[in-house]
């Protein structure tokens, strides 16, 4: 994302998100949850979403459209701007406060789903990820471990940038194979080369780095890897380091 100190920082809008619909608190008025957390104003609207005795709306007579959350409120000014909830679906808008509400109606998203069976938009996809799967969400790490002893199967979603990936990896002990499957969940298109480093607890490593491959919108790719072929099929576990290296 721009490092414009108006935009406010995903370190921020991670944490700020409704309890309810899982998309940032960025419309007002923001309510409450008796259990913890905050809805916002897309959900309070929706009035027959929300139980009345399970949530406390701030008093609408002081609330306006210009108000800001108070978990962010330490970190904005009015001047700052919010990027758009489909910003992991190609809309790039950066937007004030007051002006969300309005261009959500005519933002254009796409609803992904989760293995689990979870659908929604992507910011929607990393926050339910954050908040249900997180050991399975890769963002500044991207290592993950193999356990060599039995077959299995897990689902990742990785993020880079404003670009979202879901990534299936699978190991069968019969052969000895680790395979990973790449699908992307972005709408733009990108060249990418993909880097895949395997490292035992002794600290042998074996590093593979895909050609350039161009990708889109529901576009896979995958990589098989024969552990008998990098010397280190004795290991128990592995350590993956999975990248993908966006080409400009």
């Amino acid at each position: 994302m721009d490092l414009n100190p108006k935009i406010i920082p995903d370190v921020i809008l991670d944490l700020s998100y409704c309890k309810k619909c899982l998309r940032y608190l960025s419309v007002s008025p923001i309510g409450i949850h008796e259990n913890g957390g905050n809805i916002c104003g897309r959900c309070i609207a929706n009035k027959e979403m929300i139980p009345s005795s399970t949530l406390f709306i701030c008093d609408l007579n002081f609330v306006t459209p210009e108000d800001i959350p108070f978990g962010i409120l330490g970190h904005i000014t009015r001047d700052s701007l919010f990027p758009c909830i489909n910003r992991f679906d190609g809309c790039r808008e950066l937007l004030s406060f007051s002006g969300i509400e309005r261009h959500e109606e005519i933002c254009r998203k796409k609803v992904h789903l989760c293995p689990c069976g979870f659908r929604g938009i992507g910011s929607q996809l990393v926050v339910h990820f954050k908040t249900v799967h997180n050991k399975f969400l890769c963002e500044e790490d991207s290592r993950f471990s193999l356990d060599m002893s039995k077959d299995f199967s897990d689902v990742y979603l990785y993020r880079q940038e404003d670009m979202l990936f879901l990534i299936r990896t699978e190991y069968v002990k019969e052969t000895n194979q680790h395979f990973l499957e790449t699908k992307c969940l972005i709408v733009e298109n990108a060249n990418v080369r993909i880097r895949v480093e395997l490292e035992t607890l002794y600290q042998e490593k074996i590093s593979v780095l895909s050609d350039i491959v161009s990708i889109f919108s529901g576009a896979t790719f995958s990589i098989t890897l024969k552990i008998d072929d990098v010397h280190i099929c004795e290991a128990a576990t592995l350590k993956c380091d999975y990248k993908i290296l966006i080409i400009r």
